[in-house]
């Protein structure tokens, strides 16, 4: 091993580590969280601890106020656009139109 460079000696030594299950499991996933919260972070998102990074992992979509920031996790639906048209949410007529929209106010109160 000393007869390599140091930069191989790096390489070999953290394959050797984070391949060690289960010690080096932890320290991979860590790893792994702090890389991709950096990369969400230079796109002008910010967290308070590791776990909100973790959890907006599988996150396909994101409903935001104007001003784009999540103040408490409890949204009101206050409109809903639909295949071109948008509806009050109070003011729906369509049955179906209507139905969509409580089902979304009734997605967003989940925990």
């Amino acid at each position: 091993v000393f007869e390599y460079d140091i930069v191989t000696n790096l390489v070999f030594s953290l394959g050797f580590f984070f391949n060690m299950p289960p010690y080096g499991l932890y320290f991979a996933t860590v790893f792994c969280l702090v890389v991709g919260a950096r990369r969400m972070m230079k796109e002008g998102l910010v967290f308070r601890s590791l776990d909100h990074a973790e959890s907006l992992g599988s996150v396909t979509a994101v409903c935001v106020e104007k001003s784009g920031v999540l103040t408490s996790s409890i949204l009101e639906v206050g409109g809903v656009y639909f295949e071109g048209e948008t509806f009050s949410a109070g003011s729906c007529s369509n049955s179906s139109v209507k139905e969509l929209a409580q089902d979304i106010g009734l997605a967003t109160h989940a925990n």
